[in-house]
């Protein structure tokens, strides 16, 4: 009963805080849209303020480029008027003081007819016409910024109407709502990282019953020890199962003693020789510690010769392929084999090695293995893809070394070669002897002879 009331105490207390998280994660989101609101809508009071004067101003202004345009219409059509009489003249000049029509001498033209007057009148009308123009293209500049500012306004005005807000006094509201969630907010947040619920009531009134409900089941499981509780169950189950496996025994026990009994009297004769081929397994066991261990003298001394009757034999095999390494030394770690190489510069582990001179060595000390192997001359050896590691020049001069290594084989005996490796290249020498080729279809590997001959 107390274990479930344990539990029960537990589901409240977590169903308490997950209401505060949520009261928390409420409170946050009003506050973020009123703070939204309010960073929205405040700028949009000074931008409409001036709704009036603008309109105004763009209104007058927009009649007098209407006026100006009308005037700039007529300066337009005087111009043309002026502009045929100056034709008019040009036809009716006199010569010689004659009128070219009637061949009058005493005739005095019209000023409005004489090319000085009209040349000054469209001199005139054209510089108004240019003053005319200015003003129409400030006044077009200015027009432009108001239409800019009205469609402020209205931008402004649809913002509040979006958001409902029709005076400043609501804004005010708002920015007392956001200190107000803040507030709110701040406290759930101290009461709920303190594990404060007595707290939490006077922000979250509606938990109250459940306080008064985790309160009770508290004050009734106030003595009770959860862990001696779980001692308890496990020492029972334990007990339990340990009872059960008893039975088991003693039941398998009672159907077996018989068989036990009648097996030792038929094996009797056969415990006395085991007993006597004890001592003779003893003493084979004696032998094998001192001679077959690995930890005794005569295997530490045949793996030290071993080791070095490789190193010696790699580093003949060595001097056969050209490499800045002289000398291959093998020297025991542990159960592991550190491989020393002696070059110009010094002495060198294996992995500070160039690719090819790498491939070299570890092909020294095979060769240099199968000679301590094998009882009969080496006659064959494999490499799978030796070049991998190598650039063009290096394949090239590996070739060379291997042709020389295989030359120095045959010497005394009939020795092959084999190389399998996906690079065509390095093998178009006349000098290799015979090439395979192997290429897959469908349905099987098709091999091709390719010889040098």
């Amino acid at each position: 009963e107390s274990e479930s009331k344990k539990k029960l105490l537990s589901e409240k207390q977590n169903s308490i805080w997950q209401v505060s998280r949520n009261e928390i994660a409420r409170l946050g989101k009003e506050k973020g849209e009123k703070s939204l609101l309010v960073e929205k809508c405040e700028p949009c009071f000074e931008i409409i303020k001036e709704k009036s004067n603008i309109d105004e101003l763009l209104t007058k202004e927009v009649s007098q480029k209407k006026e100006l345009e009308t005037e700039i219409s007529k300066i337009t059509e005087t111009l043309g008027e002026y502009k045929n009489k100056k034709d008019i003249v040009k036809r009716i000049e006199f010569t010689d003081g004659e009128c070219p029509i009637c061949h009058s001498k005493d005739i005095e033209l019209d000023p409005n007819y004489q090319t000085d007057h009209i040349n000054a009148e469209l001199k005139t009308l054209e510089n108004k016409k240019l003053k005319l123009d200015d003003q129409i293209a400030k006044l077009e500049t200015s027009i432009s910024k108001l239409e800019d500012e009205k469609d402020n306004i209205i931008v402004a005005e649809n913002t509040l109407e979006n958001f409902s807000i029709n005076s400043k006094a609501q804004l005010t509201e708002c920015e007392n709502d956001i200190q107000s969630y803040t507030n709110q907010k701040d406290r759930l947040e101290e009461f709920t990282d303190s594990h404060n619920m007595a707290g939490l009531v006077e922000c979250i009134p509606n938990i109250k019953e459940s306080l008064s409900e985790i309160e009770t089941l508290q004050e009734e499981i106030s003595g009770y020890r959860p862990e001696m509780y779980a001692q308890l169950v496990d020492v029972e189950k334990e007990q339990t199962k340990a009872l059960e496996e008893i039975n088991q025994k003693i039941g398998e026990y009672g159907s077996s003693l018989k068989i036990s009994e009648d097996h030792i009297v038929k094996h009797e004769p056969i415990l006395k020789e085991m007993k006597l081929a004890e001592t003779y397994i003893a003493k084979l066991n004696t032998i094998k510690d001192e001679i077959f261990s690995t930890n005794s003298v005569t295997f530490s001394g045949l793996r030290n010769f071993t080791i070095q009757s490789i190193s010696d034999n790699a580093t003949q095999y060595l001097e056969k392929l050209r490499t800045s390494v002289r000398h291959i030394k093998l020297n025991p770690e542990g159960k592991s084999i550190k491989i020393q190489c002696e070059t110009i510069t010094g002495s060198r582990p294996i992995k500070n090695l160039s690719g090819g001179e790498q491939v070299c060595v570890a092909l020294a000390i095979r060769l240099g293995m199968a000679d301590l192997m094998i009882k009969s001359p080496l006659k064959v050896m494999i490499l799978d893809e030796p070049t991998a590691s190598l650039d063009r020049t290096h394949c090239e001069e590996f070739v060379d070394i291997i042709q020389d290594l295989t030359q120095h084989m045959n010497q005394n005996q009939n020795f092959q070669l084999i190389i399998i490796t996906h690079d065509e290249e390095i093998w178009n020498v006349p000098e290799i002897s015979t090439l395979y080729k192997f290429e897959n279809n469908r349905e099987e590997t098709v091999i091709t002879r390719i010889s040098h001959q």
